[in-house]
């Protein structure tokens, strides 16, 4: 729908959101908040590594053995102790708060209210088959033990979560690869469609060509900084 078509925005009273970025491990969630990172009025936080502040204050270090126990022993119990560190951690006036890898519904809803930020919810999904592989070719140090750590999400609410979700964005098919000084990368239509969604929904982009650019320009800003001298995109589309 044209951008004219909706009142205009100072007619709105909110003026702050939380983006809540869920999905299952490797699926592709990195790959949307450093997107983010890059656009105006966005700032990013992982949840990882609030939960491991979290664990570490209790278990002395972030082991696979310890996430287990904080599970088992803490998060079960109070299914808010790592929002409630976050919630602390965090002083934040930017329009666009994205959250990367929150884990359950009591988590989104809690940190929702005490930030006064409605919250939207985009899932990241993948191909199964393909989010194994890339598992197995990051080696997070609980990627080793993927099936395990299915049935913990599982037990906390990670895997449910999904399904409440306002908008999807499938990542199958999109490649990054890093050789030397030279980055390609790879995003099929179908992931920017799904951005695009999101985009449109909070008055970021107008139009799918608009997200198109947008994104582009997104990944070639983050190759940059990771010291790539060459960067090439393409869509999956322009290869079929």
């Amino acid at each position: 729908m044209p951008k004219e078509n909706f009142p205009a925005q100072d007619t709105y009273h909110i003026d702050k959101y939380m983006i809540a970025v869920v999905g299952l491990p490797a699926s592709g969630k990195t790959l949307l908040r450093n997107i983010f990172s890059q656009l105006d009025g966005f700032s990013v936080y992982k949840w990882g590594d609030y939960v491991k502040q979290e664990i570490e204050s209790r278990y002395g270090e972030m082991s696979w053995t310890n996430v287990q126990r904080f599970t088992d022993e803490i998060e079960m119990k109070d299914k808010i102790v790592v929002a409630r560190r976050f919630v602390s951690s965090v002083k934040d006036d930017s329009p666009f708060m994205v959250v990367d890898g929150i884990k359950s519904r009591e988590q989104i809803v809690y940190v929702s209210y005490a930030l006064q930020r409605p919250v939207i919810v985009i899932s990241v999904k993948r191909d199964e088959k393909e989010r194994q592989g890339e598992a197995e070719k990051r080696a997070d140090f609980d990627d080793s033990v993927d099936l395990e750590r299915l049935n913990l999400l599982r037990k906390i609410g990670a895997l449910d979560v999904v399904n409440f979700a306002d908008f999807v964005v499938n990542t199958t098919g999109c490649s990054i690869e890093y050789k030397q000084d030279s980055c390609h990368v790879i995003l099929p239509d179908d992931f920017i469609a799904g951005l695009h969604e999101a985009l449109s929904w909070v008055f970021v982009s107008d139009s799918f060509e608009g997200t198109k650019k947008i994104v582009q320009k997104a990944v070639v800003q983050v190759a940059e900084q990771r010291g790539a001298k060459k960067v090439e995109v393409k869509m999956k589309n322009e290869l079929d």
